[in-house]
């Protein structure tokens, strides 16, 4: 891609961090959007989005963000709110207890956009869809023609053009005929957390098969793992010391923790603080 087409366009990397995550509920975005205005300057904005238990639809005040007025003449990037008195959110939570969450990014430009984000960094929850489609104001997205962003990593807009994002969980498909079961693990007690040189995870897996507790960091890179024979007993408690594999003391940051055993998972969030 030369350097003029670079100028004349805006690029929007999606970058995945996971905050918090219940089940496959939880979670957050941060979507990076770069703009070439010339060859000595480049000027970025992000805009993050994701599900939280107290969001909802509309605007939450202390979960959403405001979008501040753009400077004139400026491109405006943002979500679309349903609001008529709001201009646009820069974060926008939705509820983490729908099945089916759409976004709709507002693109204001007068140059083309490319699109362009990372698969291996999306969430590993079976059974969930993330789809991106384009469309016009006004017009509905075609999602039987969306691009799946499992396996396809950019997208092409013209100016004028707006892009939404779905995603669905398992339970939004009316075609689907897999059956879901609530969860028998309850996931206890975490102590401390946020932690600095240990915590300690404690589970009531509802039966005594094996136990596989894993925990990876929010790019989804497995960082530990045990692997717990039945004992007799329903409960399970595992220390950690915030180490990988090769005992190697792992960075501050947001780790997920997820607990298998025989049909049942859970899973929860840790915070490591160096």
């Amino acid at each position: 891609m030369g350097v003029a087409m670079i100028e004349s366009r805006f690029f929007l990397l999606v970058a995945l961090a996971v905050f918090a995550m219940t089940g496959f509920c939880q979670w957050a975005y941060d979507v990076l959007i770069f703009t070439v205005p010339d060859t000595d300057s480049i000027v970025s904005d992000n805009l993050i989005f994701g599900t939280d238990l107290l969001a909802t639809d509309g605007f939450d005040e202390g979960i959403d963000l405001l979008a501040p007025p753009p400077p004139p003449d400026a491109p405006n990037i943002i979500f679309a709110t349903t609001n008529p008195m709001l201009t646009g959110l820069t974060t926008d939570f939705r509820s983490s207890n729908a099945d089916t969450l759409i976004w709709q990014i507002i693109i204001t430009s007068h140059h083309p956009v490319f699109v362009e984000w990372t698969p291996e960094m999306l969430p590993a929850y079976e059974g969930c869809i993330y789809s991106l489609q384009k469309h016009y104001p006004g017009v509905e997205p075609d999602w039987s023609t969306a691009i799946d962003m499992r396996t396809e990593n950019h997208l092409d807009l013209l100016p004028a053009e707006y892009v939404d994002i779905r995603f669905v969980t398992i339970d939004g498909f009316e075609e689907s005929q897999v059956k879901t079961r609530p969860s028998a693990i309850e996931i206890e007690s975490i102590t401390p957390n946020p932690f600095n040189s240990a915590v300690q995870i404690s589970a009531n897996v509802g039966g005594t098969n094996p136990v596989d507790v894993s925990i990876h960091d929010t790019n989804g890179r497995l960082v530990f793992k045990n692997h717990i024979e039945p004992s007799g007993s329903s409960n399970v408690n595992l220390m950690w010391d915030g180490c990988d594999f090769g005992a190697n003391p792992l960075p501050t940051g947001v780790y997920l923790v997820k607990i298998v055993s025989g049909d049942s998972k859970e899973a929860c969030r840790l915070i490591l603080m160096r």
